[in-house]
């Protein structure tokens, strides 16, 4: 599923209800991530690897789903299953995505919670510290 500006035939972009499928709302996301970096908040490459990790990860496991349907615990899974499958930092930008698209259905009152913000914390890799020779 290709993440474009254009939403679904008849459906406006800023109407967002809990049935809205989360491939949906990222749309509304995605236009505000485009006016940060019309406006210089945000880099081309820094939005272009958003979409990826959208492309790659976030959509295939939510796009379905409805927003109001969208928990904390599934959410966990989802992000440790990235973790272990591919790298920390691509579940760390997976969760700021996924932060962003339901923190502009919580704006929208289509929820009243972002179930991203009690889901578990990845952590970066630590580093064993360096001794010297």
């Amino acid at each position: 599923m290709a993440v474009h500006a254009a939403g679904r035939p008849g459906r406006s972009r800023g109407d967002l209800t809990g049935l809205t499928r989360f491939a949906d709302a990222t749309l509304v996301w995605l236009e505000g991530l485009d006016d940060l970096v019309e406006q210089g908040l945000r880099s081309p490459g820094t939005a272009a690897a958003y979409r990826r990790q959208l492309q790659n990860h976030v959509l295939p496991a939510l796009g379905e789903m409805r927003l109001g349907k969208i928990t904390t615990p599934a959410l966990d899974r989802l992000l440790n299953g990235i973790r272990r499958k591919v790298s920390g930092a691509s579940a760390r930008s997976c969760r700021f995505v996924i932060s962003g698209v339901m923190g502009s259905a919580v704006r929208h009152g289509v929820v009243t919670v972002n179930p991203v913000r009690e889901a578990q914390v990845i952590s970066a890799h630590v580093r064993p510290e360096y001794h010297g020779p």
